[in-house]
């Protein structure tokens, strides 16, 4: 499913300063292509998190259309876009996110739990894909363990399993591999990559040059102005 953008923008109301309107990120078109690893790189403050976030349907666009596919994600109502999220949209968020009360497998089930499509046997399937990613991410033997008994690293990796297991036709990735040593960064760009080999929209917005040494497609955003550039 591809993942396209026309002319959106994002404005912030300041209460303070020369100007009390901030444009973090100017009139945009973009196309995440199906099967691609796409790059979004830039410094921090550049307005890359804010254009995943519209992209992702979390943040309403002060002006332009989303669509992933046919679907004008902001035609939808907060919970229709929820729902269409959860079943296509697969977001590894930046930082270390985590519901406190879940072990690390719950956490990971999370989107199937709030699917509209449970059964015995969706239910077993995801169980086991849960399994695995944990296996991938080599926090198989956490299984049971709270996110407050977790490093950093530990459950930014949880955040990865639970992004991938619905297999989302779009996967947004803001700055995957923070936290994580060398190898355990190889680990979840081979997971990146393999996803979209299977036809997965992939975008990784990241600092990292491993990261961005994987893309197919590469972006530079600066100061709100995102520019396609040669990817490595």
């Amino acid at each position: 499913m591809e993942l396209t953008s026309e002319g959106i923008m994002r404005e912030f109301v300041r209460k303070r300063g020369d100007s009390n309107v901030f444009q973090a990120v100017e009139p945009t078109d973009f196309q995440l292509k199906e099967g691609l690893v796409t790059v979004l790189a830039g410094h921090s403050g550049s307005g890359k998190s804010t254009l995943l976030h519209m992209l992702a349907g979390l943040l309403v666009p002060t002006a332009g259309v989303v669509k992933a596919g046919d679907v004008s994600l902001y035609e939808l109502d907060d919970e229709e876009r929820s729902a269409f999220r959860n079943r296509h949209i697969g977001i590894i968020p930046q930082g270390q996110t985590a519901l406190r009360s879940l072990t690390t497998f719950e956490n990971v089930m999370l989107p199937y739990r709030l699917s509209d499509a449970k059964s015995k046997e969706r239910e077993a399937v995801s169980a086991a894909r849960a399994e695995s990613l944990l296996e991938r991410m080599g926090i198989a033997d956490l299984k049971d363990v709270m996110p407050s008994e977790m490093s950093g690293g530990e459950i930014r990796r949880m955040a990865i399993a639970r992004a991938l297991l619905l297999e989302p036709e779009i996967l947004l990735a803001d700055e995957p591999t923070a936290d994580l040593d060398p190898e355990n960064t190889a680990v979840v760009l081979s997971l990146l990559r393999e996803a979209a080999r299977g036809g997965t929209s992939v975008l990784i917005v990241t600092h990292d040059a491993d990261a961005a040494a994987c893309a197919d497609r590469m972006f530079q955003m600066d100061r709100g102005r995102l520019t396609e550039t040669a990817a490595r």
